[in-house]
């Protein structure tokens, strides 16, 4: 059995998934503290103990999380592989729900999306961030299939050429 502090660290987490799979599955609209809690299975007063409001439970789920960062800072990783990364979860999940909280909520997340360029292309190049955020919007807010696999390499390799 877990330390207090992991059992606590661990039911955060629950409830930023739940809260984060509401927001992708249903938009920002529907994200109540009660739809959070129903799909983490927890009661919705706990939920308050973890996070003071809904605004601060939506600005917890724009944060990079510290494994994603990690990987993404490693200076051995190409583009493809980085962008490859958002294909598993949880970073699909986090990347769905950054995106949606940028268009939904306007005010949330733009700063950690900024970020987030920074760590995929450290150059700045701005056409090529500008091609990275329409595969990341086509691929992860539009749901497209069409960016998997072969085709994202191919897409990546065309960012690179850029």
């Amino acid at each position: 059995m877990g330390s207090v502090q992991e059992t606590w660290r661990e039911r955060r987490e629950q409830i930023l998934r739940a809260a984060m799979e509401v927001l992708v599955n249903d938009g920002a609209s529907s994200l109540t503290i009660r739809s959070v809690a129903k799909v983490a299975g927890v009661d919705p007063a706990l939920i308050y103990h973890y996070f003071s409001s809904k605004a601060d439970l939506l600005e917890e789920m724009t944060y990079i999380p510290i494994e994603i960062a990690s990987e993404l800072s490693n200076p051995t990783r190409d583009l493809i592989w980085k962008l490859s990364l958002f294909e598993r979860q949880p970073a699909a999940l986090w990347i769905a729900a950054l995106m949606i909280c940028m268009v939904d909520t306007r005010e949330r997340g733009s700063e950690q999306f900024v970020r987030l360029l920074d760590l995929l292309l450290p150059s700045g190049d701005r056409a090529k961030r500008t091609m990275v955020v329409g595969l990341l919007f086509e691929r992860h807010l539009l749901r497209s299939t069409e960016c998997e696999g072969k085709a994202l390499r191919r897409y990546a390799e065309l960012v690179e050429a850029v």
